[in-house]
């Protein structure tokens, strides 16, 4: 199994305080993979849901999780 994490840091919200963006950001990627993992077995795929979404503070979308088999 390989879970891919992907942030983008270029928007504002990480300009203010880029440590204290990323922690936040960093503490919801556990359960996200959980939800994730929770799926049915063949929902495992490339077509991103709400869980797959990195949000920042603003509640921009930054990123991805992925899990893959």
């Amino acid at each position: 199994m390989r879970i891919i994490i992907e942030i983008d840091c270029g928007n504002d919200s990480f300009f203010t305080d880029f440590d204290g963006e990323l922690g936040l950001i960093l503490k919801s990627v556990p359960g996200k993979v959980a939800n994730i993992c929770g799926r049915a077995s063949g929902c495992l795929c490339d077509a991103p849901e709400s869980d797959d979404k990195i949000q920042d503070s603003n509640g921009n979308t930054v990123g991805s999780v992925q899990v893959r088999k």
